[in-house]
This record gives C-alpha cells, sequence and structure tokens, in this order.
C-alpha cells in the first residue's frame, strides 16, 4: 500500500505546534505503512506573497502554480492508495483527487474558519478578513470532496458540523513522546510559573492579559520562555519584579524543570494546544482556561479558570502534592504516540476491509 504524503516544509519551518503535529503525522505514517511506502512531497513555507497569488488566481492556500502542477502529475499517475493532506487547505487540489478517483485523507490542524476569523477579531485589518474568506473557501471543499476527515478533538468535530454540515470520520489528539517525568519538586521551582510558546497571535492575546490582570496580584514568579519573550519586551512599558524572561531556549527540558506547573492563559483559536500537551508529556500540571483544555480532561491533571480572579486564586492557593503522577499517567493513556497510532491503524485496517 502506497501513501503520497503532502505538507508544507516542516523540518525548515519555525519550531510551532503546528511543526511539532506535522512532523508527528508523517511519523506515523512512517510506523503504519514503512518507510518505502510512504513519499514525501514538501514545499515551502508559504510567504506572503503566495498567500496574496493564491487568492487572486483561486489556488491552494500559499502554492504555486509549479507546485500545484507537480502534485498534480503524482496524484494522476495511479501509484498511491492514499493521498494525505496535511492540512485543510488543499480544497482545490482534494478536488481533483475525487475527480481522478484518488483515495484522500485530510487532517484539520483547527477549523481555519475558526482560526482565522479569530485572528480577524485580533488584528482588525481588511487584509485578515480576506484570508478569512479565504480560507473558509478552501476547507468547504476539503470537507465536501475528501474521503477521511481527520480533526484533533471533540470540539472541533461539532465546529465542523456546524460550519460545513459534515462530521470527521477519525479523532486524533496530539500526541508525543514520553518526556523524562518532572514530579519531583525541588526548592529551585518552589515559587515558580511558567508560559513557553511562540508569538502567534492567541498567545500574545492571553500572556499580555495575563501580565496585566493576574501577574500584579499572585506570589509567585511567572517565567515566560521562546519568541513570545520578543513581543514582551516590545509591548510592555512596566517593571514587573515577578516576571522572568528566558528568550529561546535551546532545550525545553530547562524550561520544564524550572517550574511547579504552566499557565495557559489562551482565549483564542482553535484545535488543541501543543504545549498543553507538552506540559502533560513531562507531568506538569497546568493552570488554565477552557481553551487551554480544549481535547484533555483537566479533571486531576490541573485547574481551570474562568477569569483574572479564578487565575489569582488558584495560582496563589497552588499545591503541587495534590497531583502527584496524575498528569503522566493521564498523557500515558490519552495523548502517547503509541496509543494515537494504535487509533489510526485500527482506522485503516478498518477501510480495507
Amino acid at each position: 500500500m502506497k501513501v503520497l504524503f503532502i505538507s508544507k516544509d516542516f523540518y525548515q519551518s519555525q519550531a510551532n505546534g503546528g511543526s511539532v503535529v506535522s512532523k508527528r503525522n508523517y511519523d506515523l505514517f512512517l510506523n503504519l505503512f514503512g518507510k518505502d511506502n510512504v513519499d514525501l512531497y514538501v514545499f515551502p513555507v508559504p510567504t506572503f506573497l503566495s498567500k496574496v497569488k493564491g487568492i487572486l488566481f483561486n489556488r491552494d492556500y500559499g502554492i504555486t502554480k509549479k507546485i500545484e502542477n507537480e502534485i498534480k502529475t503524482k496524484i494522476s499517475s495511479g501509484t498511491y492508495n492514499y493521498v494525505f493532506f496535511n492540512s485543510s487547505l488543499f480544497g482545490n487540489l482534494i478536488e481533483y483527487c475525487r475527480n481522478c478517483g484518488s483515495k484522500t485523507i485530510v487532517f484539520f490542524h483547527n477549523i481555519e474558519k475558526k482560526y482565522y476569523h479569530d485572528m480577524y477579531k485580533y488584528h482588525k485589518s481588511i487584509l485578515t478578513w480576506f484570508f478569512f474568506l479565504y480560507v473558509s473557501r478552501l476547507e468547504k471543499k476539503s470537507c465536501l470532496f475528501s474521503d477521511c476527515k481527520i480533526v484533533l478533538n471533540k470540539r472541533d468535530a461539532e465546529e465542523m458540523q456546524k460550519e460545513y454540515s459534515v462530521l470527521p470520520e477519525l479523532i486524533l489528539p496530539i500526541s508525543m513522546d514520553f518526556h523524562v517525568k518532572l514530579i519531583k519538586c525541588n526548592n529551585s521551582k518552589k515559587g515558580k510559573c511558567g508560559f513557553i510558546g511562540s508569538d502567534m497571535f492567541a498567545n500574545k492575546d492571553g500572556v499580555l492579559w495575563f501580565i496585566q490582570n493576574v501577574l500584579p496580584h499572585i506570589n509567585k514568579k511567572f517565567v515566560v520562555a521562546g519568541s513570545m519573550c520578543d513581543y514582551l519586551k516590545e509591548r510592555l512599558s512596566a517593571n514587573y519584579e515577578n516576571l522572568e524572561m528566558l528568550g529561546r531556549v535551546n532545550n525545553v527540558d530547562d524550561f520544564y524543570n524550572s517550574v511547579e506547573f504552566v499557565v495557559s492563559p489562551i482565549f483564542l483559536g482553535s484545535g488543541m494546544k501543543t504545549k498543553s500537551v507538552e506540559a502533560l508529556s513531562y507531568g506538569i500540571p497546568i493552570v488554565g482556561t477552557k481553551e487551554a483544555f480544549v481535547g484533555i480532561d483537566y479533571k486531576d491533571i490541573g485547574e481551570l479558570c474562568k477569569d483574572s480572579s479564578e487565575f489569582v486564586e488558584k495560582i496563589n492557593n497552588f499545591d503541587i502534592s495534590k497531583y502527584n503522577e496524575q498528569p503522566y499517567k493521564y498523557f500515558e493513556k490519552n495523548l502517547s504516540n503509541s496509543v494515537v497510532l494504535e487509533r489510526l491503524k485500527t482506522y485503516i485496517e478498518g477501510c480495507e476491509k
């Protein structure tokens, strides 16, 4: 059985949540079908110009005419049992596959219509509104013409049904390999909570809100790591004694080994939060919003907060001994790569019967 795996370049792109999940997806298919049976076609990370041309010339998100023709040639060769699209923004090519009789599997990193609408609400620019309309059209085609739609969680499945009147065939959450357990709290970790992440819009919105509305009232130091620090240095005019910015870190182990728990004050977005899964893979509990726990049952592994007063209360009264090994055990049972691989394998085997 042969698979064509189509994706933007997830090796050269910034190490964000999307690239982490993309690499995971590729590894799942290698494990399931074998290296010799998975052909990888990657194209450069879309530039702003390629995205604009996509809007103007009715192409899929960020791909050039040359890339489109190369992919069509591979699809029409009849070599592949399945064509896997590592995004829901290949609607035109997925329609082409349907016309060629090729079976397609589409992975929805988000419900992009929801994600880009949140992006528009954050930026409030005419350009982001045009991108919202553009991705909505492509994603609708992906839903209509694909054979198998994979989403990350039940919330995205419900959103898909609401927006496009279809349901996914499979739910596969974000998963990772096991990391070293960091469940023991040494003296250097006491009194510290943290956030690690990129400077994407939902992180900017949430972390800046947290610093301005929660940080002045908590009794712990807040450690921030990742490219988020660059944005904060530009935006923060006041000094906060209990704010520590590490910047980009070479080894995320060092970050997770420095905090008792992570804080995830995220209010916008779709899909799942990669950093929530990553924290659990280290056995680290989470204090976060409803959005931070989408696809995750927060009971026994963290604290849910609705507003600034709840963040203050639950952070100031946080007791690490309450959690023991629960976050790590939850990860092992629900979000490890081995569990997700078995779920994908069962689905593919069912399709072949």
